[in-house]
């Protein structure tokens, strides 16, 4: 006696596209879409200036292997980071809000 592995597939030509792929789940919860945060002059030589849509308490300057080389304490939602001392190289930038919120920014260091 042999098995037998089969399916039957049934291909339904009338299901719009888009909109089938449009609630195929992702695995996120939500995306925030809030104002962009701004850096610059990106690459920087002497500073980098922060802009962003809300309030900030600290900025903490990670190398690209995630190493802590300065940290600033920040009031208000735009500051100037000074960036005399750092080497030239990628930097990650990690701004910490004051609701609680973090997010990151990439620039170079010239």
């Amino acid at each position: 006696m042999s098995a037998q592995n089969y399916a039957r597939v049934w291909l339904n030509y009338d299901i719009d596209l888009a909109q089938a792929c449009a609630t195929i789940p992702t695995g996120i919860a939500s995306i925030s879409h809030q104002a962009a945060i701004t850096l610059f002059p990106n690459p920087a030589v002497d500073f980098i200036q922060i802009n962003a849509p809300r309030e900030i308490s600290t900025v903490r300057l990670l190398n690209m292997t995630g190493k802590l080389r300065q940290t600033e304490a920040v009031t208000g939602s735009n500051t100037r980071i000074d960036a005399t001392d750092l080497a030239p190289m990628p930097y990650i930038m990690q701004i910490n809000f004051a609701d609680g919120s973090i997010e990151y920014e990439r620039f170079i260091k010239r």
